[in-house]
């Protein structure tokens, strides 16, 4: 017999009753997991399926997928993205940092040069994000282009070097 799990989508925060954990099984489409890295996000059949469509959202025309620490070795919560806006950025999150929540405080890097290009951000962050688009900007790019895929993008990613003590 299956455990029941009752827990919450990571996106719009719908309850979701988990009973399944294997999300190869076609019959279990009344949730979806997906692990990036050792993050672990649970999510509703819609917020799934238009995350896959690239349609998260009435102004999203592309694929947005966030990343933290242990993947980046940036402080703050990073999100990249395929092409939905008119340059390559990398969106950044700022208030709350750790946040998954891209509708909070965040400020935007342009991948081609490293410059804040919207919101504000304290320079030590600024400068991670300068250095993790150094060691990563072909993934990104490649990610960007839809040439590679999120899985892909999370083997390619390098995080940057913690600080030394």
């Amino acid at each position: 017999m299956s455990e029941v799990r009752h827990l919450r989508c990571d996106r719009c925060s719908r309850e979701i009753v988990r009973t399944e954990y294997d999300v190869t099984d076609p019959k279990a489409e009344h949730w979806a997991l997906c692990m990036v890295g050792l993050n672990r996000f649970s999510f509703c059949p819609d917020c799934w399926r238009s995350m896959h469509a690239g349609t998260a959202g009435e102004n999203e025309g592309f694929h947005m997928a966030s990343f933290r620490k242990v993947i980046t070795g940036v402080d703050n919560t990073i999100w990249l993205s395929t092409k939905g806006g008119p340059k390559p950025c990398i969106r950044v999150a700022i208030d709350p940092p750790d946040s998954l929540d891209h509708a909070g405080k965040t400020a935007h890097v342009a991948v081609h040069d490293g410059s804040v290009v919207e919101g504000d951000m304290p320079a030590e962050v600024l400068e991670q994000v300068q250095e993790f688009i150094e060691l990563n900007r072909d993934a990104v790019m490649r990610y960007w282009n839809d040439e590679i895929d999120t899985f892909d993008l999370v083997g390619l990613l390098k995080p940057i070097p913690a600080p030394k003590q």
